[in-house]
């Protein structure tokens, strides 16, 4: 009874653990999408990149856009640097891996300027790994098995797809079937 009653209380910690999460991801998932619009006011004075004062001068503005983030990934993080789903997928499936404060910011500001400046790339990559990596710090600091960790970096994942895409099913099925490769209750749930 008393194992019975240990489990079921790990249980519920965890779930309310990944319902904090999943909020919290949401949240930073929103603010992305601010960012993206900042810098897109900023890259096109204003304007959009179909509507604004640039003229000719449009064609430069991704590249202006690719120098700002150039200088932060040489600079401060080379580690934000790519897609952020292969880089949590790793994280994941990697045992060493140690989740950094600077990721999750640094990577949600450089993938804001991309997009912001009209440079190709599109929103999901980097609200996965950002969620993913604000998750894992989570669950470091709180000190979570590995397990666990897995499970709260997958549910900050799929707050991160489920915000930016408005689909909160869709992102979860995502990350169970890419992120956790499983489809145990406990993962589901």
């Amino acid at each position: 009874a008393y194992l019975h009653c240990e489990f079921i209380r790990q249980y519920v910690r965890l779930n309310v653990l990944a319902a904090i999460v999943g909020a919290c991801g949401a949240f930073i998932a929103i603010g992305f999408r601010w960012m993206i619009q900042f810098f897109q006011k900023v890259f096109f004075i204003g304007g959009t990149p179909l509507d604004n004062p640039l003229g000719i001068w449009l064609v430069v503005v991704p590249a202006i856009g690719a120098v700002f983030v150039g200088v932060i990934w040489y600079w401060f993080a080379p580690e934000v640097k790519g897609a952020g789903v292969a880089h949590v997928m790793m994280s994941v499936v990697s045992r060493k891996e140690k989740f950094r404060v600077r990721t999750p910011v640094l990577k949600a500001l450089t993938a804001s300027i991309t997009i912001g400046a009209g440079g190709s790339a599109g929103r999901e990559g980097p609200i996965i790994q950002v969620g993913a990596s604000f998750a894992g710090l989570v669950g470091q600091k709180l000190k979570l098995t590995r397990t666990e960790v897995r499970i709260i970096v997958a549910c900050g994942a799929a707050a991160g797809i489920s915000a930016t895409f408005n689909t909160p099913l869709a992102g979860a099925v995502f990350v169970l079937e890419l992120l956790l490769l499983e489809f145990r209750t406990r993962s589901f749930v």
